[in-house]
Order: C-alpha cells, then structure tokens, then sequence
C-alpha cells in the first residue's frame, strides 16, 4: 500500500513523497479502508517489472487499459536532497541507460484511468 504526498508548482505536479508498506491481509485492509469512510474509486490493474541502477528504482509498467509506462524512482536515503539534485539524478539515470523518453505525464494512473473514458467509477 502507496500513500503519496504531491507536490505542484502551480498546477504542475513536481514530485511525490511515499509512504510504502506491505499488505498481508487484503480483504481486511479493504474493510479497514471502508471502516475509515473511504470509497473504492478506480481499481488499477498492472503488472510491474523492477530494476536497480544507481540510485534509481526503474519501473517498467504494463497497465490495463492505458499500455506501457516507465516510472524511474529516486531511492536515494539523503534527507536534505533537493527536488532538483534528485531530479538531475534521475535524468543521468536515463541518460546512462540510453532512453528515449517524452514529458512526464502530470497525471497518476487513476486518473488516466478515468480520463480515458474507458472506465467509469467504481461503485
């Protein structure tokens, strides 16, 4: 289970902040979820391949749906790194690797999801 902190400059999202755990028992996390007022908005269906280079986390993404995606995380344990030195990181990361990429997408993947007309909430 992800909770992600965004940060925007504007409208634009810069980065996240992420507070990962596992999830032993899904049925009761769900309940608990529930329990908490929270309603089920968006199933997200993927399958996901990692790799290790440097200091990033490289994510290659199959999702339903909306196809292939490459996410590159920081996994860097400097407290007083900022967004910039990590995002520079991140660039030489693709850039050892050789990649093509296009602009980050300013949008998770539920909401995609929901955007692609595809889906509708879940109810």
């Amino acid at each position: 289970m992800t909770y992600k902190k965004d940060h925007f400059e504007g409208e634009k999202w810069v980065y996240s902040d992420e507070i990962e755990t596992s999830v032993e028992n899904p049925e009761k996390t769900k309940n608990i979820l529930q329990s908490i007022g929270m309603e089920l908005l968006v199933t997200v269906a993927v399958q996901k391949t990692i790799y290790i280079f440097g200091a990033c986390e490289i994510i290659l993404e199959d999702v339903d749906v909306l196809g292939l995606f490459l996410e590159i995380e920081y996994q860097g344990s400097d407290p007083y790194n900022k967004v910039e030195t990590i995002k520079e990181e991140m660039r030489k990361c693709i850039y050892d690797l050789q990649l093509e990429v296009r602009e980050e997408e300013n949008a998770g993947k539920p909401e995609l999801l929901l955007r692609s007309g595809f889906l509708k909430r879940n109810k």
